[in-house]
């Protein structure tokens, strides 16, 4: 897989068990290309192009942009909407007979209910089991205290659930150690989720599974290895 920035030249190669590491000293590069691509993830039209071999990918359906990592969330709509669709097909093909009897004694009640007012009322009796999921509040059970599994159980359900591919995160060592940097990239190897981690400024210390690719101050590109 390959991710091609054409206004820099820049071309990062997305492999298995390795995380890729851009390095972007230049401001000007460094907000294009943070805003472009949040605009690409988010469905609008860009530059950048994913591919994998001549097959060029929908960036908004396998990418995703994370800039703060305290602030994803296992819950948020795309995740939930999949998962209630999901949840609504085996509702239909195992428990319609069951829910309808419910529906049944709910409407009669209902119907009694409006029966006792002289207003015009009316109700909905179809069933709708992606509504009563929502009314029931079903949603991942997952606690926040420690924000890097939180982060890595956000990124597998996105890449379970939603088939998200590759995860772009902006300066992801500014909040981790090392240790437990090499414990995340090694979990996400094992469920072979890609990694492009995007930095403002080189890493003394690149941890051995790092791909580092330069942009410098005068838009040249340097790399640490092939």
């Amino acid at each position: 897989m390959t991710l091609l920035i054409p206004k820099y030249d820049l071309r990062i190669k997305i492999q298995e068990n390795e995380v890729n590491v851009l390095c972007i000293e230049n401001p000007d590069a460094y907000s294009y290309i943070i805003k472009n691509l949040w605009q690409q993830v988010n469905g609008e039209d860009g530059e950048m192009i994913l591919s994998e071999g001549e097959k060029e990918l929908k960036i908004s359906k396998d990418m995703e942009l994370i800039t703060n990592p305290f602030a994803v969330d296992c819950n948020d709509k795309k995740i939930l909407n999949k998962v209630y669709i999901e949840l609504a097909e085996n509702f239909k093909e195992n428990y319609m007979m069951e829910m309808s009897d419910i529906n049944t004694n709910i409407v009669n009640v209902l119907d009694e209910l409006m029966s006792d007012f002289s207003y015009p009322l009316a109700s909905d009796i179809e069933m709708d089991p992606i509504g009563l999921f929502k009314l029931y509040r079903i949603q991942m059970d997952m606690a926040k205290e420690d924000y890097v599994s939180y982060l890595l159980e956000y990124m597998k359900l996105k890449h379970m659930i939603c088939k998200v591919n590759v995860f772009v995160i902006v300066d992801l060592r500014s909040y981790m150690d090392d240790i437990v940097i090499e414990e995340l990239y090694k979990n996400l190897f094992y469920e072979k989720i890609f990694l492009i981690v995007i930095s403002g400024h080189q890493y003394e210390n690149p941890i051995e599974c790092e791909k580092t690719l330069i942009l410098d101050k005068d838009l040249c590109i340097i790399k640490s290895y092939d």
